[in-house]
C-alpha cells in the first residue's frame, strides 16, 4: 500500500492545505506523517480487540468488540482514501494537525481554552493532565475510606474537593501563551541578568507592566487558591451537601438557570443597538448615547456593576456550590456504576471540565447547567447518567450544534436568493447547480462541524466545500506587521522613502498599534462590563469610525483575560470596501417599508421590511458607540499653503525666527560661541556689511535681502531680527552678557544662511517665474529639511563642527515653523508681536511633538500618548507628489461594534488561502473579493494575512488583563497582591489604634466640655497679659512668642549673671508665687482630674501670684518642628521628672536656622500634660485648605515653609481623612492683638502637622479632638 502511494508522499507543487506560498518543508513530509499515523493506529487497534470489556451509557451498549470494530473500519476508510483526502486538502499540514488535536484535547475534555502556538498547546496540556493525575490520587484515596452515600465527608475526599476548585481556578486563570509568566520567573524569581539594547530616549514601558500585572496576579492567585480550598473543604466537610440532597441541587440550578436568563440572554439583548432584530435603538443605553461626539470616557452604568457582580457571584459562590451539590449527587452512583478507579477518573475529569467552563465562559455555563437538569432531572434514567456525566457530554454536543446552526446560517444568508450578489460569471453559473446538492450540503455541515473546519466557498461563488480542520486561531503562520522607519532602513533607501515602502499605508499602521495598546488595558474590561454583548471563543468584531476599520478576533477567553488579535484595514480602502462600510453605518430608522407600500412603523420598533432584512445578515450591530483614547487626524494640504511669494517669505521669516530661538535657548550656546571651527565661519562676517552672495536668497522671499548689494548683510539682518534676538536672550536662564553681542548676531545671522540655502538646495537659480513652475520643488526642499536631509554646501560645512547643530536647531526650527506658518492664518496679526510670538513656540516646544513620521520619536510619542502631534507627509497619488500637515490631538474617538459570524469569517478565510495558493488565481479584481453587503466579503477578505489579504496592520496575539481596566477595579477591586494586602493592614491597625486611643485617653482626661468654657473665659485676659510681658522686654507687638524667647535667649547670653530657675509646687488650691519675668505665658494642660497651670522660666526678680481660677492661656504659641531626637528626650525628661508641673527651657536649645525656619527647642514636660497636643481629625469639613495663598484676607503663617506646605494647592492630591493624627504645632485667635496669631475668621484656627504625610492642616477647633500627648507618632 505504501508503495502504491509513493508519488504522492511528496507534492509536486503546493497543497491544498499549505497555509503559506512556494516550498514547505512541513507539507512534504505531511502525507508520510498520515500514512503512518493512520497505519499505527490500525495495528494498534487490531491488537486491542482481544481484550474483553463492555459497558452501559447513556442506555447504549458499548463493548470491545463493537468500538474497536467501529474504529478500525474508520481507520481503514481513512487510509485508502489518503490519495483523495490529500488532493481535496481535507487534513492539514503535521504542525497545523497536531496543534488541532492538542487544542481539541484541551478544550473538550479538561474544560480549557483556545491555544496560540504549539508549546503553549503543550504546556497547558501537561499542565492539564499533571493535575487531573494529582487530584485523581487524592480522591481515589479519598474514597478508599468509605464509598457510601452518608459518609462521603471524610476529611480526605474534602481535601480533594477543595483542591479541585482551586486548582480549576488557577488554571482558568492562566493563558496558554506561557512566555511572559516564564520570563518573570527568571528575570524576577530566579534573578537572572537581561541584556537590553535600547535607545535611551526611546523606552517602551509595555514589558515591565506586564510583567508586573502577571507578576500580581500569580500572587493572587496562590492567596486566592488557598482560601477557596479552605472555604470548599468546609462546605464539603460539613452536611449541607448531602443532608438536603436533591432538593437543594434544585435550588442551586434554578438561580443558576434564572441568572444565566436574565443577564446572559435578556440584558445583552436589550443593550444591542437593534433588541431582538425588533427595536429600532437599544433599550437600555449608555450615559453617552446621546451625544454627537464623547467627550471623556463612557460612564459606568449601575446596571454594568450589577452585571459585574452576577457574574462574580456566579464564578466564586454558585459555581462551587453546583459543583458541590453535583459530586454529592453523582459520586455514590458513579461508583457503584463503574468501580472505584474508574468512578474517580470519570469523576476528576469531569469536574474539571464543568469548573474550567464556569470559570472561563459563564454566558455558556449557564445554558449547559439547564441542560443537564432537562437530562438529569426530567428524563428516564435510561437515557441519563449524573449530574456531571451528562454536564460533561451535553457542554461537547451543545458546542458542536452552535458550529452547526452557525454554518447553516452563514450557507442562507450567503445563497439567499434575493440578495446574492454574483462577483464573476462563475457565481452565476454555480448558483442554479447547487441546489440540487442541498442535502449533500447538510451532511457536509455536520461533519465540517464535528471536525471543526470550516465550510469554503469555492471562488466565492454559492458552491461550499469542506476545508481542513483548523486551530481557532486559524493561521498557522504568526504573521505580525513590520514598521518601516529609519531604524531598519538604510540610508539611501530613506532619502526615497516610496522604495523602502514609506507609504501611507505604513505610516498609517502606528494608529492601528496605539489602538491595540489601548485595547490591552480596556477590552477585558470592556467585555466584562456586558458592552460588547454575549462573548465566546473564537468570535469576530469589525470596529468602525471616521478613519478607522480594523478586525477584532478574540481568540482566548479567560478567568479575568483574553488573547486578542487586532488587523487593521485600509483608511481609504477599495470601492467595495466603502460600500460595505456604508452598509454598517446605514440608518435604518428611515426605513418603513411593509412588502411593497410605506406603511409606516411602531414608535421605537424597526418595519416589516426592516426587520426581515437585518435577519439576513451575517452581521449585526452590537454598540453604536464604543468610546476608547485615540487619536482624532486631520489633514491640510501644505502645498496651498505656500503657493504665493508673501507666504512663502511668511514661513520663511517664521523658520529663522524658529531656528534663533533655538539657538539661543539652547544649553551649549557658549560652547558654540568658542568653537574654533564655528569662529572661523564667524570670521568671514566680521564686517557687518559683508554681502553674502547666492542664488538662494532673493527680495521675493528675503525681508533682510538689500537690493543694492544683491544678497544677505549681517546689517540688514540685524536691522529685521535684532529685536527678536535681544528679546530671545533676555528670556535666557543666564542672559549673554554685551561683549557676546556681536558674536551671538554673527552666530544666529550664520544659522539663517545655513537654514536659507539648504532649503533652496535643489531650486534652479532662475527665481523670475519661481511660483509657476518650481513651486513643487520649494515644497520638496521643505520637506527634505523637515525630514532631516540636509544638502549642506561647501561653505556651510563648518555645521559638521558640532552635529547638534543640524538636529537640535535648524530641523527644530524648520519643524516649528510649520506649526507657526499653519497658526498664522487664524492669528497673524499676534504674530506680529515678538513677545506672543515667543510664548507660541515656547509652549509648542513643551506640548506639541514636531518630527517626521518615519522617524522613531514618532511612534514612541503616539505609544507614549502624547496629547498633540504634528508631521508632513509626502504621499504619492496617482503619481504626484502630494504633501500634507498631519495633525494629530488625542481624545475620546467613538467606534461602531459590529459582532460578524466566525463561521462566515473563517470560511471566507479557508477560501482566499484556496484560491490563491492552490488555485493559483493572482487576479486583483477577482469575484471573491467583490462586496457583499450581507456577509461583509470584501472587508473579511481584505483582512486576511498577506500576501492573501492585504491589511496595512496585523497585531501580534495580545492579552488583556481585567486588572488593568479602571472600571473593573473600581467595582470588585483590582488582585490581592501582597504589597496591597500589607498596606491595607497598615492602614487598618493605625486607624484602629487612633480610635482606641482617642477613647481611651478622653474617657481619662476629666470633662472635655469643662475645659473648653475654662478656655473660652481665658481668653481675653491672656491677651493683656501677652502683651505686658512682651513690652517689658521691648518686644514689638506683632511678634510671636518663638520671637520673644530668642530675645529672651540674647539678653542671657549677655548677662553675667547665671540665669535661674524656680520649681513650682503645682497644687491647684494653693496660690503659686513666681518671678514675673519669668512667666512669657501660661499653659493650661488636660490632667487626669483638673486644669493645671504650668509656667515657662526665666531669669528675673519679679513676682507674680497667680491661681487656677485666673485667667490663663490654654497653650503656647509655639510653632515648633518637633523631630523623633526632640519626642525621645522629652520621654526621657518625662520618666525623670514625674513629682513636678514646672516646664524647663533649655537656651542652649533655642536657635535660629539660616533658611529663617523656626526655632527647635527642647522642652521638658510633666506627665500630666504637653505644650504641643496631640489631636484627632474628626470632621474633615472644618478643614481651611486656601488660607496659604499668601492673599490679604488670608491669615499669617507662623513661617514661610509650614505656609508652602500648608494647603491644597501643595498637597498634590492628598486630603486629611478622619481619624489622622497629629500635633498642634500653631494656632490663631479670634481678635488676637498679635497679628501673627489672629483668626481671619470668628473661630480658633488650629494648625496640625500630620507628621506621617509631612503636612501642616489648618483646622477650626471643633474639627478635632485632644487627645493628650503619645508615643505613636
Amino acid at each position: 500500500m505504501a508503495a502504491s502511494q509513493y508519488s504522492l508522499l511528496k507534492s509536486c507543487q503546493p497543497d491544498v492545505n499549505t497555509p503559506v506560498h512556494g516550498f514547505n518543508r512541513n507539507t512534504a513530509i505531511s502525507r508520510a506523517i498520515y500514512f503512518c499515523l493512520f497505519s499505527s493506529l490500525l495495528l494498534l487497534i487490531h491488537k486491542l480487540k482481544i481484550y474483553s470489556w463492555h459497558f452501559i451509557l447513556f442506555g447504549i451498549i458499548f463493548s470491545n468488540i463493537t468500538v474497536c470494530y467501529m474504529i478500525y473500519n474508520i481507520l481503514s476508510i481513512i487510509l485508502l482514501c489518503l490519495p483523495l483526502l490529500f488532493l481535496f486538502g481535507l487534513l492539514p499540514q503535521c504542525s497545523t494537525f497536531f496543534l488541532c488535536i492538542l487544542e481539541n484535547f484541551d478544550m473538550h475534555l479538561f474544560g480549557g481554552t483556545a491555544m496560540v502556538n504549539i508549546p503553549g498547546a503543550l504546556h497547558s496540556c501537561l499542565l492539564s493532565i499533571i493535575n487531573f493525575i494529582f487530584l485523581s490520587i487524592i480522591g481515589y484515596y479519598g474514597l478508599l475510606i468509605d464509598t457510601s452515600k452518608d459518609h462521603m465527608q471524610n476529611i480526605l475526599f474534602s481535601i480533594y474537593c477543595g483542591l479541585t476548585v482551586s486548582i480549576c481556578y488557577k488554571l482558568s486563570r492562566g493563558s496558554s501563551n506561557p512566555n511572559v509568566f516564564w520570563n518573570m520567573i527568571k528575570y524576577d524569581l530566579l534573578k537572572m541578568k537581561r541584556i537590553i539594547i535600547q535607545n535611551e530616549d526611546i523606552q517602551d514601558p509595555l514589558p515591565d507592566e506586564l510583567r508586573t500585572i502577571v507578576k500580581e496576579r500569580l500572587q493572587s492567585d496562590i492567596l486566592l487558591c488557598f482560601l477557596i480550598c479552605i472555604v470548599v473543604f468546609a462546605a464539603h466537610a460539613s452536611t449541607t451537601f448531602t443532608s438536603l440532597q436533591p432538593i437543594l441541587n434544585y435550588i442551586i440550578c434554578s438561580i443558576v438557570i434564572i441568572l444565566g436568563t436574565l443577564f446572559h440572554y435578556v440584558l445583552p439583548q436589550v443593550r444591542k443597538q437593534l433588541p431582538w432584530l425588533l427595536f429600532s435603538e437599544p433599550l437600555i443605553k449608555q450615559a453617552d448615547y446621546a451625544l454627537f461626539e464623547p467627550t471623556e470616557a463612557t460612564k459606568v452604568l449601575f446596571i454594568e456593576k450589577l452585571f459585574v457582580w452576577i457574574i462574580f457571584i456566579e464564578k466564586n459562590i454558585l459555581l462551587p456550590c453546583t459543583y458541590l451539590g453535583a459530586l454529592s449527587h453523582s459520586a455514590p452512583t458513579v461508583i457503584n456504576k463503574f468501580g472505584l478507579l474508574p468512578s474517580i477518573l470519570i469523576l476528576t475529569l469531569c469536574s474539571m471540565k464543568m469548573l474550567r467552563i464556569g470559570y472561563c465562559n459563564s454566558s455558556r455555563h449557564f445554558l449547559y447547567v439547564l441542560l443537564t437538569t432537562i437530562m438529569t432531572y426530567l428524563m428516564t434514567s435510561k437515557c441519563s447518567e449524573t449530574f456531571l456525566l451528562n454536564y460533561f457530554v451535553l457542554s461537547t454536543l451543545t458546542e458542536k450544534l452552535i458550529d452547526f446552526k452557525e454554518k447553516l446560517n452563514f450557507i442562507f444568508v450567503y445563497c439567499a436568493p434575493w440578495q446574492i450578489s454574483w462577483g464573476s460569471a462563475f457565481h452565476a453559473i454555480a448558483q442554479p447547480f447547487c441546489i440540487p446538492h442541498s442535502a449533500i450540503l447538510v451532511v457536509q455541515c455536520l461533519i465540517s462541524a464535528l471536525l471543526n473546519s470550516p465550510l469554503m466557498p469555492l471562488l466565492g461563488s454559492a458552491a461550499f466545500i469542506s476545508s481542513y480542520p483548523r486551530p481557532i486561531k486559524f493561521w498557522e503562520k504568526n504573521y505580525n506587521t513590520k514598521r518601516i522607519d529609519n531604524t531598519n532602513v538604510q540610508l539611501q533607501a530613506q532619502i526615497n522613502e516610496f522604495h523602502c515602502g514609506l507609504d501611507d499605508n505604513n505610516l498609517n499602521a502606528i494608529f492601528y498599534e496605539h489602538l491595540t495598546r489601548v485595547l490591552q488595558t480596556s477590552l477585558c474590561g470592556e467585555i466584562q462590563l456586558g458592552r460588547l454583548g454575549k462573548v465566546n471563543t473564537g468570535d469576530f468584531f469589525i470596529l468602525t469610525s471616521d478613519s478607522l476599520n480594523c478586525m477584532i478576533h478574540l481568540i482566548e477567553l479567560g478567568n479575568g483575560f483574553i488573547t486578542f488579535q487586532l488587523r487593521g484595514l485600509e483608511f481609504k480602502g477599495t470601492y467595495c470596501q466603502q460600500r460595505e462600510v456604508e452598509a454598517i453605518t446605514e440608518d435604518i430608522d428611515k426605513n418603513r417599508g411593509l412588502c411593497c407600500c410605506e406603511a409606516g412603523r411602531f414608535p421605537h420598533m424597526l418595519s416589516l421590511n426592516a426587520a426581515f432584512t437585518q435577519r439576513w445578515l451575517a452581521w449585526e450591530v452590537i454598540c453604536l458607540k464604543f468610546v476608547v483614547d485615540g487619536y482624532s487626524i486631520k489633514e491640510n494640504k501644505f502645498n496651498e499653503t505656500v503657493v504665493g511669494y508673501d507666504l512663502r517669505k511668511r514661513l520663511i521669516s517664521l523658520m529663522i525666527k524658529a531656528v534663533i530661538f533655538y539657538a539661543i535657548r539652547s544649553d551649549q550656546l557658549v560652547g558654540w560661541l568658542e568653537n574654533e571651527q564655528i569662529r572661523q565661519a564667524m570670521m568671514q562676517f566680521s564686517d557687518p556689511d559683508q554681502v553674502d552672495v547666492d542664488p538662494s536668497f532673493t527680495t521675493l522671499f528675503d525681508d533682510d535681502f538689500k537690493v543694492g548689494a544683491g544678497g544677505v548683510t549681517k546689517k540688514t539682518f540685524t536691522f529685521v531680527y535684532g529685536s527678536w534676538m535681544n528679546l530671545c536672550n533676555n528670556k535666557r536662564q543666564i542672559p549673554l552678557s554685551s561683549s557676546h553681542e556681536d558674536d551671538l548676531i554673527t552666530f544666529c545671522f550664520i544659522l539663517s544662511l545655513l537654514a536659507r540655502r539648504t532649503l533652496f538646495s535643489s531650486l534652479p537659480s532662475h527665481h523670475t517665474v519661481l511660483l509657476e513652475i518650481y513651486h513643487e520643488n520649494f515644497v520638496h526642499g521643505f520637506y527634505s529639511l523637515f525630514k532631516g536631509d540636509f544638502r549642506l554646501a561647501h561653505k556651510d560645512e563648518w555645521a559638521f563642527a558640532d552635529m547638534s547643530l543640524l538636529k537640535n536647531v535648524i530641523a527644530q526650527g524648520v519643524r516649528m515653523s510649520l506649526k507657526l506658518n499653519q497658526d498664522s492664518f487664524l492669528e497673524m496679526s499676534e504674530y506680529l508681536d515678538n513677545e506672543k510670538l515667543y510664548e507660541d513656540i515656547a509652549q509648542n516646544d513643551t506640548n506639541l511633538v514636531i518630527t517626521h513620521e518615519a522617524s522613531p520619536e514618532w511612534r514612541n510619542a503616539i505609544l507614549s500618548n502624547k496629547p498633540s502631534l504634528l508631521a508632513l507627509r509626502r504621499a504619492l497619488v496617482e503619481s504626484i507628489d502630494e504633501y500634507r500637515i498631519v495633525m494629530l490631538d488625542r481624545r475620546h474617538l467613538s467606534f461602531r461594534i459590529v459582532k460578524v459570524s466566525k463561521e462566515c469569517v473563517r470560511g471566507f478565510w479557508a477560501s482566499q488561502q484556496h484560491e490563491l495558493i492552490f488555485l493559483r488565481n493572482r487576479n486583483p479584481e477577482r469575484g471573491s473579493i467583490q462586496n457583499a453587503k450581507q456577509v461583509l466579503r470584501n472587508m473579511i477578505n481584505s483582512s486576511s494575512d498577506q500576501p492573501i489579504g492585504y491589511p496595512i496592520f496585523v497585531s501580534p496575539l495580545i492579552t488583556s488583563y481585567s486588572s488593568t481596566s479602571k472600571p473593573i477595579n473600581d467595582i470588585i477591586g483590582g488582585e490581592l497582591a501582597w504589597n496591597l494586602i500589607k498596606k491595607n493592614f497598615s492602614t487598618f491597625f493605625q486607624r484602629a489604634h487612633g480610635f482606641f486611643l482617642s477613647h481611651c485617653v478622653g474617657n481619662a482626661s476629666g470633662t472635655n466640655e469643662a475645659i473648653q468654657l475654662a478656655e473660652r473665659r481665658t481668653m481675653s485676659t491672656v491677651t493683656a497679659t501677652a502683651h505686658a510681658q512682651q513690652s517689658s522686654f521691648s518686644v514689638p507687638a506683632t511678634s510671636t512668642l518663638s520671637d520673644q524667647i530668642r530675645s529672651l535667649s540674647i539678653q542671657q547670653n549677655m548677662n553675667t549673671n547665671n540665669s535661674g530657675e524656680m520649681p513650682v509646687n503645682n497644687t491647684v488650691n494653693n496660690k503659686k508665687v513666681v518671678p514675673s519675668d519669668q512667666q512669657t505665658s501660661v499653659l493650661v494642660k488636660r490632667t487626669s482630674d483638673s486644669l493645671v497651670t504650668t509656667t515657662i522660666t526665666t531669669t528675673t526678680t519679679t513676682t507674680t501670684t497667680t491661681t487656677n481660677d485666673e485667667p490663663i492661656r490654654r497653650r503656647s504659641s509655639l510653632s515648633t518642628e518637633l523631630n523623633i531626637s526632640d519626642r525621645n528626650n522629652r520621654k526621657m525628661h518625662n520618666a525623670m521628672n514625674t513629682s513636678t508641673s514646672t516646664t524647663i527651657y533649655s537656651n542652649k536649645d533655642l536657635s535660629t536656622s539660616s533658611n529663617n525656619q523656626i526655632n527647635k527647642s527642647m522642652i521638658t514636660y510633666s506627665t500630666n500634660g504637653s505644650s504641643n497636643e496631640k489631636v484627632i481629625i474628626i470632621d474633615t469639613t472644618a478643614i481651611y485648605d486656601s488660607i496659604n495663598l499668601g492673599r490679604r484676607i488670608d491669615v499669617i503663617w507662623p513661617n514661610e515653609q509650614m505656609r508652602l506646605n500648608g494647603g491644597r494647592n501643595v498637597w498634590s492630591g492628598w486630603m486629611p481623612s478622619v481619624g489622622m493624627t497629629g500635633l498642634v504645632v500653631h494656632r490663631w485667635i479670634p481678635r488676637h492683638r498679635d497679628t501673627r496669631q489672629r483668626s481671619h475668621i470668628d473661630k480658633c484656627i488650629l494648625l496640625v502637622h500630620i507628621d506621617k504625610h509631612d503636612k501642616f492642616v489648618p483646622i477650626a477647633e471643633h474639627g478635632v479632638r485632644f487627645i493628650g500627648e503619645s508615643t505613636y507618632l
